[in-house]
């Protein structure tokens, strides 16, 4: 199985989110952030990206006679380099792109699901899009500098009564040739 397809699939694109910001964690501590999932399904999940080397061992705990592993997230292979990114077709990058949206749509729903029945309007939850005349080399520079703002907040240090937040950037040329 290549690279893309361990890590752009639904349930280990969540694993690996729960590692940024280089935590640590047991399988156990996995579990408990992701509940909905079975434990025999993370586990499985778990295993493969740890064979992939995407998740290391950073510590192993002894818990009643055995050894409990502690998970980190090896960033040197999350990158998907450009070589990699070669081999695929349009229908791979279609399949990816949609497991990416997908994977949108189900935190979404795993946010609204936890709202209470009388909330009409979801709070903290903004959407937007605008449609840009730029050439290619303009819109290429826009998204990096998107991505380094992203970046920018994300390396911050967590603060007190902070909230996860997932934010996605996508830019699409239009399918109507330029004139």
């Amino acid at each position: 199985m290549s690279r893309a397809d361990l890590i752009i699939h639904p349930l280990r694109l969540r694993i690996v989110m729960e590692f940024q910001h280089d935590r640590q964690m047991t399988s156990q501590q996995l579990a408990q952030a992701l509940p909905d999932v079975p434990q025999s399904t993370l586990y499985r999940h778990i295993n493969l990206l740890a064979e992939a080397g995407i998740l290391t061992v950073v510590a192993e705990n002894p818990v009643r006679g055995t050894l409990e592993k502690v998970y980190g997230i090896n960033p040197d292979q999350l990158q998907l380099n450009p070589e990699d990114m070669n081999h695929y077709t349009r229908e791979d990058f279609a399949r990816f792109f949609q497991v990416f949206i997908g994977t949108l749509m189900a935190d979404y729903a795993r946010y609204d699901d936890q709202l209470p029945p009388e909330v009409q309007r979801p709070r903290g939850v903004f959407f937007s899009k605008a449609m840009l005349q730029l050439p290619d080399s303009e819109a290429s520079a826009l998204f990096e500098r998107l991505v380094q703002e992203v970046r920018a907040v994300e390396d911050q240090p967590i603060q007190a009564g902070a909230r996860r937040r997932t934010i996605a950037l996508v830019m699409i040329p239009n399918a109507t040739p330029p004139d």
